[in-house]
């Protein structure tokens, strides 16, 4: 049986070897007893690009000793030594593997971000234990409302009970103990800082990750049996506004693969990771056995396309040998609409449904002071761009051609009540509507406008 953290470490390399050859690739971890310096050495990791950080002096001294990696011992004094080193050098890959909970290190988390984002690779993991004494836990009701603001309250309703069937799942395997609930928290509570270390002094886009992969497993490192969670992401290419960023990683997060280790990592299906599969193995089987067999495969696979009812989770668990079935939190099934009548002609959605929602008037003033701040108080560069603005704005705003004339002065207009007497309410609006992670972006932006930096006091004064 191997070791389920030389497991992970395996995996990762692999994960950042995807995007860019090992030898080639600029790594850093943390040192511990060397489980992976022992993986570098083995794969021809190059000693110049690869970093270990290990604050434990006999552990450190056994690494200097045994590898010739660079070395470094603090987490919070790798940044600017490395830095130092590389110059305006990226990380390809990061593992930050933590003995404790993330909360505890997120200014080490903030500061390690840019590094990654500079690298070829994009690739970060981030190892935590499941602490009894979890900051997530013991300030959850003030945590939660922020998520509600991050996501939205129906958004953040369904990004929790997705955890939280992950959770019963494990909970449900022979031998296992632990508190759904509260394995569902830790998991919201390294989400909630993914997200604020991403947006924490970014600039109007964000990078954002555009894959998520999750790891549970009993590591014995300490001498002591002690759960483990490994979260891989990569950062992808396209730069999202702050307010995307919170909804797109939850959505990654649902359809992400979970692994849990018994023996060797296999997946957990829930119903929103099954929406995602393609049954490629299964369809082979299907087609195999032809017939009656292909058949309920294809009219399976066609059913579970639409949001997974009961009996259709209970079919694939069925095919795949035995998977546990999913239930929401008090035990009872998940609820299906009733099918739609055969014959019925399908409901066209109008032109302003098939757009979306509408865009918000928030939405609409911080969109104008990115844009006035961007011309850094150039009233005339400010007037070229100002017609293209209102336009992009006006055909979100789902506005027929008709009413896009005259949009330019409404808008100048909206933006006057965001400046000057009107600016602190403005403030105190926005931040009600998007919570203080909007904060750092604001404070640029009006120190982009005045030309002078701007302090959070002089914003809500």
């Amino acid at each position: 049986m191997q070791d389920p953290k030389l497991d992970v470490a395996t995996r990762f390399l692999r994960f950042i070897a995807g995007y860019v050859a090992l030898e080639k690739a600029t790594l850093a971890t943390m040192g511990g007893k060397g489980t992976e310096a022992q993986l570098w050495k083995q794969m021809n990791v190059d000693p110049d690009k690869a970093w270990l950080i290990e604050s434990g002096r006999e552990l450190s001294r056994n690494l200097i000793q045994s590898y010739q990696f660079h070395n470094c011992g603090s987490l919070a004094a790798f940044p600017s030594l490395f830095r130092g080193a590389k110059g305006g050098a990226g990380l390809d890959g990061f593992h930050m593997d933590l003995c404790g909970t993330i909360e505890t290190r997120f200014k080490e988390l903030r500061s390690i971000l840019p590094l990654v984002k500079k690298g070829k690779a994009q690739c970060l993991a981030i190892t935590v234990a499941d602490s009894r004494k979890n900051p997530t836990l013991e300030n959850f009701d003030e945590i939660e409302k922020d998520l509600v603001v991050m996501l939205g309250q129906e958004a953040y309703g369904r990004f929790t009970a997705s955890l939280k069937r992950g959770q019963e799942h494990l909970a449900s395997r022979p031998g296992a103990s632990f508190d759904p609930e509260k394995g569902a928290r830790r998991e919201l509570g390294v989400f909630f800082n993914i997200v604020r270390a991403l947006v924490k002094f970014s600039g109007p886009r964000v990078v954002a990750p555009d894959f998520v992969e999750r790891y549970i497993y009993i590591s014995g490192y300490s001498g002591q049996p002690y759960r483990m969670r490994t979260y891989f992401f990569h950062l992808g290419e396209e730069r999202l506004v702050r307010s995307e960023v919170a909804p797109n990683l939850a959505k990654l997060w649902q359809e992400s693969r979970l692994f849990f280790y018994d023996g060797e990592f296999s997946p957990v299906l829930t119903p929103e990771r099954i929406m995602t599969m393609s049954y490629d193995h299964l369809e082979a089987l299907a087609k195999a056995a032809g017939g009656e067999s292909l058949v309920e495969f294809l009219a399976l696979r066609k059913r579970a396309e639409n949001p997974p009812a009961q009996d259709i989770l209970d079919q694939i668990r069925n095919l795949a040998g035995g998977i546990p079935t999913p239930h929401t939190t008090n035990g009872a099934v998940p609820t299906v609409a009733p099918a739609k009548k055969v014959g019925r002609p399908p409901k066209v959605a109008s032109t302003d449904e098939a757009a979306g929602p509408k865009l918000s008037r928030m939405e609409v003033k911080l969109g104008l002071i990115r844009a006035y701040a961007e011309a850094g108080g150039d009233e005339s560069k400010w007037r070229k761009q100002k017609q293209g603005v209102c336009d992009k704005f006006a055909k979100l705003e789902q506005l027929p051609p008709r009413r896009f004339k005259g949009r330019t002065r409404i808008y100048g207009g909206i933006l006057a009540h965001t400046q000057g007497k009107f600016r602190s309410r403005f403030i105190a609006a926005c931040l009600k509507e998007r919570g203080s992670e909007i904060l750092p972006e604001l404070v640029e932006l009006y120190s982009k406008i005045e030309g002078k930096p701007v302090t959070v006091a002089q914003l809500k004064g």
